[in-house]
């Protein structure tokens, strides 16, 4: 029988999701204060870089969250496309309209964004009130997320 890994064992202690939680969290922290440098010292020169600086910090945090789901939950995503369509979709923008079924789904969203390549620029309409949360809403808010009040005379001039 093959022995397991340091993090095989730590899954089975039901140790595993504290130990995830905070060092997600803490990366959110890193991450915050990094995007937050990113927006004062480069956006206002380069919208361009601050947007590509800030794909490579979000993709890097994010996946944390993707890898250890993916892992402990054996997760198996599947992309059916006709040959080749799957290559050149890369190379575009893509729009997926998912319906909002349960607490998580937002994290299969990120999971397909990863799977294709598009985590790092993946951006979704979220309520308003979110961008208000600790870490994650943080981490939205300068990932040019857009945020919705759910009102047309409110959202009108930003759809």
């Amino acid at each position: 029988m093959a022995e397991s890994t340091p993090l095989q064992r730590l899954a089975q202690t039901g140790l595993f999701l504290p130990f995830i939680a905070v060092t997600w969290l803490c990366g959110g922290l890193i991450t915050n204060v990094l995007q937050l440098l990113n927006f004062m010292l480069v956006f206002p020169f380069s919208r361009r870089l601050y947007t590509i600086i800030n794909g490579y910090l979000v993709w890097w945090w994010w996946l944390t969250i993707i890898w250890a789901f993916d892992w402990w939950a054996e997760w198996d995503v599947r992309f059916f496309c006709p040959n080749g369509d799957f290559d050149v979709k890369r190379q575009e923008n893509t729009i997926v309209l998912g319906n909002h079924y349960g607490d998580v789904d937002w994290m299969i969203g990120w999971l397909l964004a990863e799977r294709h390549g598009t985590l790092g620029h993946a951006k979704s309409y979220m309520k308003s009130f979110t961008k208000y949360l600790p870490i994650l809403g943080w981490s939205w808010y300068f990932a040019d997320y857009v945020f919705l009040d759910r009102s047309w005379n409110k959202d009108e001039s930003t759809l």
